[in-house]
C-alpha cells in the first residue's frame, strides 16, 4: 500500500510538469539513471509495475516514463525539471535549467504553457536563477497580445516569436542583437520597442509584419540586416539614425505604403541592390518605388537614389506640393496651401514654416496663391488617384502636368 500511496502522490506531482520535456530530458541523459541508488531503482520499479498492472489514472507506458522522471526529481537527479515545475504556474513559461560558465546555472525559456497569459512578461530571474535566453521558435505561432522581455536577458534566438499574434513587443538593451526572423510574419504587430543599446537587427527580423506603421530606432543601432523590414506594408516614413552604418540588401523591400527613407548618416553603407528600398514589383517583374530617398547632398543616400533611379530629397527640405512634410501629396496639402493664402490676405501671421511655404508654391512663381492650392489638388488627382506617372510643370492653375 505504501507504493500505491506514493504512486498517487507522484501522479499528482507529475501532472504539474511538462511530461514531454521530462521524458525527453531523461532519455537524453543516461547518467541520470546511473545516479539513482539501487534502493531508489527498486522502489521506482515497484511503483511502475503497479501502475502498469492496475492502470492507475489510466496511465500509459509514456506516462510511466514520466513517473520515472518524477521519482528521479525527488532523488535530486533532475534539477532542470524542478525549475519547470516550480515556475510554470507563475510565469506561464516552459523552462530549462542549464549549466552556465558565469552563473553556474541559468534558465532558458523554451516554450509556452497552455495557461499562459496573453500579455506575457519574461522575467530576468526564475526560481532564483537568471534567465539568459529565449530559445529558437519558443513562441512560434503563439496566441499572445504583448511581450515584455526583461532587462538582463541576453539572447532572443531566431524565430522566437515568428508567426505569433503579438501586437506589441519590447526588446531590452541587454539583448544587443535582434536575431534572424525573430518576429517574422507577426501580422498584428503594431508596437515595436527597441531599447537604446541594441546594435544590430538581423535579417528578416520583422519581415512580413503587415500592421507595423511606425519604426523608431535608437541611436545605438548600427546594422540593419537583409530583408529586416521587407514586406512591411504599413510602413510609411522611416528615419535611420546617424548611428546606422550599414543597410543590407532588401532591408525595406516591397513595403507597399513606404513614402520615404531618410538616412542621417551621410556615409552609411547602403546595399546597391535596387530593391533595398522599394514598394514592390509590377506584373513585368520590374521593381518600383514611388517614394523618396532623403539624405545630405553628396551622401551615400543620394548615390544610392541615383543608381536605383529613385527620387532624392535633401534633408531639411520639403518636396514640391508636400506642405505637410509627410512625403505624400494629398488633398490635405492643397487645403493647407489655401489656408496659408487666406491667412496672408487677412494679414494674419504665417501658419506655415519657411520650408512648408516653399513646398506650397506649387507653380514656382515665388508667391502663394489660390492657384498653388489648385495645382496641388490637380497633381493629387492625376498622379495619386489615377496612378499616372506625371511630374510638376511651372504652368498655371489647372494645367495638366506632362509625363516625366
Amino acid at each position: 500500500m505504501t507504493d500505491v500511496k506514493l504512486s498517487h502522490g507522484l501522479c499528482k506531482f507529475i501532472l504539474r510538469l511538462d511530461k514531454k520535456y521530462i521524458s525527453r530530458s531523461v532519455r537524453a541523459k543516461p547518467a541520470v539513471r546511473k545516479a539513482l541508488t539501487a534502493g531508489a531503482k527498486e522502489s521506482i520499479m515497484k511503483i511502475s509495475q503497479h501502475l502498469l498492472k492496475q492502470e492507475v489514472y489510466g496511465m500509459t507506458k509514456r506516462t510511466v516514463t514520466a513517473i520515472f522522471s518524477a521519482a528521479m526529481l525527488l532523488c535530486g537527479a533532475c534539477p532542470e525539471a524542478a525549475v519547470s515545475a516550480d515556475t510554470a504556474e507563475d510565469t506561464g513559461l516552459i523552462c530549462e535549467l542549464n549549466e552556465h560558465d558565469l552563473y553556474g546555472k541559468a534558465v532558458c525559456i523554451t516554450g509556452l504553457r497552455e495557461d499562459a497569459p496573453r500579455d506575457l512578461v519574461i522575467p530576468a530571474e526564475i526560481g532564483g536563477y537568471p534567465v539568459i535566453s529565449v530559445e529558437s521558435g519558443a513562441f512560434r505561432n503563439a496566441a499572445l497580445d504583448s511581450v515584455v522581455i526583461a532587462e538582463g536577458i541576453e539572447e532572443v534566438l531566431p524565430n522566437a516569436f515568428a508567426g505569433s499574434t503579438i501586437r506589441a513587443v519590447t526588446f531590452p538593451a541587454s539583448v544587443h542583437t535582434i536575431a534572424v526572423g525573430v518576429c517574422g510574419g507577426c501580422k498584428s504587430l503594431t508596437e515595436l520597442h527597441i531599447a537604446e543599446g541594441i546594435t544590430e537587427i538581423e535579417g528578416r527580423a520583422f519581415q512580413d509584419c503587415d500592421a507595423l506603421a511606425e519604426l523608431h530606432l535608437p541611436e545605438s543601432v548600427s546594422v540593419i540586416g537583409n530583408g529586416a523590414f521587407a514586406d512591411c506594408d504599413a510602413l510609411k516614413n522611416v528615419t535611420l539614425p546617424a548611428g546606422v552604418t550599414e543597410v543590407q540588401a532588401q532591408a525595406f523591400s516591397r513595403c507597399g505604403a513606404l513614402r520615404s527613407v531618410q538616412f542621417l548618416n551621410p556615409a552609411c553603407s547602403i546595399s546597391n541592390v535596387t530593391g533595398t528600398v522599394s514598394n514592390g514589383t509590377d506584373s513585368a517583374y520590374n521593381i518600383y518605388y514611388h517614394g523618396w530617398i532623403v539624405g545630405a547632398a553628396g551622401s551615400s543616400a543620394e548615390s544610392y537614389a541615383e543608381k536605383a533611379g529613385w527620387k532624392f530629397a535633401e534633408t531639411g527640405t520639403q518636396i514640391r506640393g508636400d506642405v505637410s512634410g509627410d512625403f505624400a501629396i494629398g488633398a490635405d496639402d492643397a487645403q493647407l496651401a489655401l489656408t496659408a493664402f487666406t491667412d496672408q490676405l487677412a494679414g494674419n501671421p504665417a501658419s506655415l514654416s519657411e520650408a512648408a511655404m516653399q513646398a506650397a508654391d506649387a507653380d514656382l512663381d515665388g508667391k502663394l496663391s489660390a492657384a498653388d492650392a489648385q495645382d496641388i489638388l490637380v497633381y493629387y488627382t492625376e498622379n495619386i488617384l489615377s496612378g499616372m506617372e506625371t511630374d510638376w510643370s511651372a504652368g498655371s492653375a489647372g494645367s495638366r502636368f506632362p509625363t516625366a
